[in-house]
């Protein structure tokens, strides 16, 4: 069955009350594929793949404020204006989603036709329905649908054999894995896309110390006698 690549409305730090209204939107839906996908850590935002996402800024800091605008303003870039085919389909899977952001002080952009700062649009709980069920017609338009081959898939397969290989794998080596596959780099963001999907099917952790992710299940036993 072919569903919405985007099936997800991505929140950050919201409060139960308006995750109770997206829910009640949602449940009024017939696309069950739809999903509202909650979090608490904050590079989901830039990691999974949404095609609408309301995020509180409350308690966001500024490095996180500074890369989350830095992230927005690659993937609005107007495709025509890139060169490289590669990149351009990069950023075309970047394209940025229908975001509502609340408490955001001194945001670097203003609002515009997908990024709206500081709208209270859970005030008017008959817009919020609208709106919501308007951007899942606008995407299913645009037939952003899940079929046949994902160009993604041999470099995550690549990705998780480096794993269970060496038991780790950095950004230093996906940009390897990318230069050897592309004859280019792919930007960060698409790092952590990547690596988000082989958490969802395995036990993997970032280590701050050594910077790298970590396959935790398969992680070096020591030799016995050693």
């Amino acid at each position: 069955m072919l569903v919405l690549i985007e099936g997800r409305i991505l929140t950050y730090q919201l409060e139960d009350w308006q995750l109770g209204l997206l829910k009640e939107i949602l449940s009024a839906n017939s696309n069950k594929h739809l999903v509202i996908f909650n979090t608490l850590c904050f590079m989901d935002i830039l990691a999974i793949p949404h095609f609408m996402a309301f995020i509180n800024f409350a308690n966001v800091s500024d490095s996180e404020r500074e890369l989350f605008f830095d992230y927005w303003q690659e993937a609005s870039a107007p495709e025509d204006e890139i060169d490289d085919e590669e990149i351009a389909v990069t950023v075309a899977d970047l394209k940025t989603p229908l975001t509502y952001i609340f408490n955001c002080q001194g945001a670097p952009l203003e609002s515009g036709n997908y990024l709206f700062i500081n709208r209270d649009i859970f005030s008017d709980k008959e817009k919020l329905r609208l709106t919501v069920l308007q951007e899942i017609k606008n995407v299913e338009g645009k037939g952003k649908l899940e079929g046949g081959g994902n160009p993604r898939i041999e470099r995550v397969l690549r990705i998780y054999k480096h794993l269970v290989d060496y038991h780790s794998f950095s950004k230093q080596n996906y940009d390897k894995l990318c230069e050897w596959m592309l004859g280019k780099t792919l930007t960060e963001r698409m790092f952590y896309r990547d690596m988000r999907i082989i958490q969802e099917v395995e036990s993997v952790q970032y280590n701050k110390l050594t910077k790298q992710y970590e396959l935790v299940s398969r992680k070096k036993m020591p030799i016995k006698g050693k």
